[in-house]
């Protein structure tokens, strides 16, 4: 009997780490009729009639996304891969609670493994009248697949009339609160104002509600109150009058949505193989800033095609908030040298903004980092915009962050995480 126990258990373990592990074995193949749907958009775009905004400072995009809710008369709906409890989010969830007084329909969707809140401030949040919490994809070892599908766009969306969308989940680094107690990280935003009756807002309402279709996608349904309930907020929050907003408007020639497909298991690489494309059209250089660089044997071939100067900007050894991350990166850049410079931000906190740059006239923001899992795993959705000064604008931002390639590092980290990246090499992709 115990032999069998122990042979069930051994299958067990076996058949999870093999789930597990397939999408290294097996990865997503390109889907060549949705690239050649998002690639005919770029042979003849739809000219934008939005206007954006860049949010690069923390409290300001912090104060502005406040702001938003308080300014909302119809729905909210938001998307994020995690969020952090604390005095940012106690304001955050305070505002909402104000706008569903107001009878303002909410709808919240975040990763269920990855989401950060307590099931203490769900419950507060899915029973609260006006308030809708839907959960992505709660993972089980008895269902090994859930546990590489992930949520990592970052969606907010008011009234159908603004929305914010980029590298941004709700934290209090994220914010500028408790600078003093935990480093800051610096991000970046895209503020997206209708005007017209056609909207890339329109897609990216469609977009999260294609999430909420999905069958692993589920309601937190829980008695609603009719009690008021508040969080304790430490730190009165920032404020910005909206209105303050409007002169930092710019109307892009035209915008677009790419993403990955859903689904679990390895995904088709569509953001990718995009980027690729419009990489390849590329005359004077690209530049590429990602928190994390993690290249594949592939991606290496592919990156060397390019013929425009390729320049990377991430995290250095002294900044990076994710080790497993650089030491797969660290064993990786000799070979992603061949391709391009590389500069290592090492001023204060670290950088998780992910942003391209193709030429003078193309910028592309959003959620997608430069991994195997932004490549093949997690669901993410970059912007592709066509304007110079927005470019410009993230240009002379990039630039601050490159000039900060200084500082040295210790050695033994540096051997540490060398040899922490040969032994993790082979599950890269999972990182």
């Amino acid at each position: 009997m115990k032999k069998l126990l122990s042979t069930l258990i051994l299958a067990l373990v076996l058949f999870i780490v093999i789930i597990i592990l397939l999408p290294i074995i097996v990865r997503g193949k390109s889907d060549k009729a949705i690239l050649k749907e998002t690639l005919d958009f770029f042979s003849a775009p739809l000219k934008s009639t939005d206007s954006i905004a860049l949010l690069e400072e923390s409290v300001d995009s912090g104060a502005i996304r406040l702001a938003l809710i308080d300014k909302a008369e119809q729905s909210i709906d938001i998307c994020y891969h995690t969020v952090k409890e604390g005095n940012y989010s106690a304001s955050f969830f305070n505002h909402l609670f104000e706008a569903a007084d107001r009878g303002v329909q909410i709808r919240i969707l975040v990763d269920e493994l990855m989401g950060g809140l307590t099931y203490s401030t769900k419950r507060k949040l899915a029973s609260y009248p006006n308030i809708t919490l839907f959960l992505y994809e709660k993972m089980s070892i008895f269902r090994p697949w859930t546990i590489n599908n992930r949520l990592h766009d970052k969606l907010f969306v008011i009234d159908s009339d603004y929305a914010i969308t980029g590298g941004r989940n709700i934290a209090d680094k994220l914010y500028g609160y408790d600078q003093k107690l935990i480093a800051p990280v610096y991000d970046r935003d895209l503020l997206i104002k209708r005007n017209s009756a056609v909207s890339i807002i329109d897609s990216m309402n469609s977009y999260f509600t294609t999430f909420l279709e999905l069958k692993y996608v589920k309601e937190l349904k829980v008695e609603k109150i009719n009690t008021k309930p508040r969080f304790e907020v430490k730190q009165p929050p920032f404020k910005v009058d909206l209105t303050t907003i409007t002169s930092r408007f710019i109307t892009p020639e035209w915008i677009i949505r790419i993403s990955n497909p859903q689904g679990r298991m390895s995904k088709a690489p569509i953001i990718w193989d995009t980027l690729l494309e419009l990489m390849g059209h590329a005359k004077k250089e690209v530049i590429l800033q990602s928190p994390y660089i993690v290249t594949t044997a592939k991606q290496f071939k592919e990156l060397k095609k390019i013929n425009a100067p390729l320049y990377y900007l991430t995290n250095s050894i002294n900044t990076t908030p994710n080790a497993p991350a650089f030491s797969a990166y660290l064993v990786t850049k000799p070979a992603l040298l061949k391709t391009g410079k590389i500069k290592e931000y090492n001023g204060i906190g670290s950088i998780h903004a992910k942003t391209i740059l193709i030429d003078e006239d193309i910028s592309i923001i959003g959620s997608f980092n430069l991994d195997p899992r932004s490549l093949y795993l997690d669901t993410e959705s970059m912007y592709v915009i066509k304007s110079k000064e927005l470019n410009q604008q993230l240009r002379t931002v990039m630039n601050h962050y490159a000039a900060e390639d200084t500082a040295s590092s210790s050695k033994l980290k540096h051997i540490a995480l060398y040899v922490l990246g040969i032994i993790s090499f082979p599950f890269r992709m999972l990182v």
